[in-house]
């Protein structure tokens, strides 16, 4: 018995591969298994309503097609993917090497909020032929993935490392005329601001989910910056 519970446990707080999409390792990391699984308890026990499970199906699946704007947009560029992670605050493309060029940077980070603007579009389009047909419970439908995926165009254009936006504001400013090392550091400060003020707004409306991302950017954001300045500091001596 302790051995099946020790193995459970192993599976539960380990990596998971989902299967392979474009050819890329799909991983579900452990801290997104451990929220489905304590939210199909609070399911199961009537805390929470049964329609969650499916509206997270969809919250997730938008993030994972986003991601994959991302790394067919790298590709096109000749950058390949290693694989992409799934976990509790979104997903993480792991690409093989940094997107150099400025310009490319600039598209490969917004073809993501590009593939949630489409969705968004599309099933906007899917649900107003649905109303027309007065078939409102699939038009209810649309409407929530066009929902989620206007939030996540809109949240991941915001100027926050490791958002798209962050990564954008990264672009522009290389295109302006700043070197790498420059641009990276005043994003990074732009991105800690504006964490400051989202983890603010988060408390003062009792938002607990986006005060535990306000708190990943941040972290985020200071690692990023650690990093940077080590990197810049061992060009200058070398």
């Amino acid at each position: 018995m302790k051995a099946v519970a020790s193995r459970a446990v192993r599976v539960l707080l380990g990596t998971t591969q989902l299967g392979r999409l474009w050819d890329v390792p799909v991983i579900m990391d452990w801290s997104l298994k451990v929220y489905f699984w304590v939210m199909i308890v609070l399911v199961g026990a009537g805390w929470w309503e049964a329609s969650t499970l499916p509206v997270l199906a969809v919250a997730y699946t938008s993030v994972l097609l986003h991601e994959f704007g991302h790394i067919l947009t790298a590709r096109r560029f000749g950058v390949s993917t290693r694989q992409v992670s799934m976990f509790v605050f979104g997903g993480i493309a792991q690409l093989e090497s940094r997107v150099e060029d400025p310009k490319k940077m600039f598209l490969v980070s917004v073809a993501g909020p590009l593939v949630n603007v489409g969705l968004a579009g599309l099933f906007f389009a899917i649900g107003f032929v649905f109303t027309i047909f007065e078939m409102e419970a699939l038009n209810k439908a649309c409407m929530l993935i066009v929902l989620i995926n206007s939030v996540l165009a809109v949240f991941n254009m915001l100027p926050l490392y490791p958002t798209d936006g962050g990564q954008v504001v990264m672009s522009l400013f290389r295109m302006a005329g700043m070197d790498r090392f420059k641009a990276v550091i005043v994003a990074c400060w732009i991105s800690l601001f504006g964490a400051v003020l989202l983890g603010v707004f988060a408390i003062v409306q009792g938002a607990l989910m986006i005060s535990l991302v306000a708190v990943f950017i941040i972290l985020a954001s200071r690692q990023e910056l650690k990093n940077t300045r080590a990197a810049r500091d061992l060009q200058v001596t070398s």
